[in-house]
């Protein structure tokens, strides 16, 4: 008989923190469940480490990839092995608490029409700094699809600690209408507003879930594209009109009005202005630290 929840973890080069991730997912005191990992071709001991847990847990279940798929595929490949009737990705530095499935798994059977539940999120470092807010505004929790789609897109451009939707625990039915992650610019808040057209995502006010924040993994852009994937990293390149024609296609398959398209289609656009804005600041900025003599009127200036 299949678990009733799944939790996904691709991991590559993760031995430093997996043991904790997966303990608090084994510590859960809602017991059914699976945890699926696939280890993306580690250099590492962490193959070993799974392999340890899994030898003393049958819920774990470990599988290695022959080659590396990079991490959006490797994050697609972990949902496609499991089960589960509810499904959470997970990441290998990240912790749950020990009653977040007991918390969320009732929350989802007590209303059929929502499709997820999240909860508020922790944020840290290796430095021991906390990153964390109670969002406590609008959500997408709206019955009406074409609010719950702009208000995902105002999260895609907003604080990153307001809302991640990437970490909410769903149901397996609604993320098999999607194609999962696509290799394609900000391929999570893509699926994030296809998945706010299906239905709506409740909401727990408890700190349930705790996420390392890495910085070299945000700062460097390369970094970060050949990581997910390899050989073919210009497919994930800033272009935000392609983005947007997505989110416009998105729109035009859903089953909205005439009314209710026009609605998503301003908050497509108040979303290309904003996000415009912002890659244009982030360009002079880099462009000025190219400059001859950046570095000597960074200091004349204290800054």
């Amino acid at each position: 008989m299949a678990p009733r929840v799944t939790i996904g973890l691709p991991v590559r080069n993760g031995e430093e923190h997996i043991g904790r991730a997966i303990e608090s997912v084994l510590a859960q005191d809602f017991s059914d469940l699976e945890m699926v990992i696939c280890d993306n071709l580690s250099d590492d001991s962490t193959a070993e480490v799974v392999r340890s847990y899994a030898a003393r847990d049958s819920r774990v279940k470990f599988h290695q990839n022959e080659r590396d798929i990079g991490q959006l595929a490797n994050m697609n490949r972990v949902f496609e092995m499991g089960s589960g009737e509810f499904f959470r990705w997970m990441g290998d530095d990240d912790w749950l608490e020990p009653d977040y499935l007991s918390k969320c798994v009732p929350y989802l059977d007590g209303d059929e029409e929502l499709i997820g539940v999240s909860t508020y999120i922790r944020y840290f470092d290796d430095d021991g700094n906390d990153f964390y807010v109670e969002y406590t505004g609008e959500r997408c929790d709206s019955p009406e699809a074409h609010r719950r789609f702009a208000r995902m897109l105002w999260f895609s451009r907003s604080d990153y600690r307001f809302y991640d939707p990437h970490y909410n625990l769903y149901r397996r039915s609604a993320m098999e209408k999607t194609p999962l992650l696509r290799v394609t610019y900000r391929p999570d808040a893509l699926l994030a507003a296809e998945l706010a057209l299906l239905g709506p995502v409740g909401h727990i006010p408890e700190c349930l879930s705790h996420r390392r924040r890495v910085p070299s993994g945000y700062d460097d852009p390369a970094l970060l594209y050949r990581r997910n994937n390899p050989g073919h990293e210009d497919a994930l390149r800033p272009s935000l009109s392609g983005l947007c024609a997505k989110y416009n296609a998105l729109v035009s398959a859903a089953p909205l009005s005439a009314s209710q398209r026009a609605f998503c289609r301003q908050a497509i656009l108040r979303f290309y202005l904003v996000r415009g804005r912002v890659l244009l600041d982030a360009r002079a900025r880099t462009a000025a630290r190219r400059m001859p003599g950046y570095r000597m009127l960074k200091a004349a200036l204290g800054r």
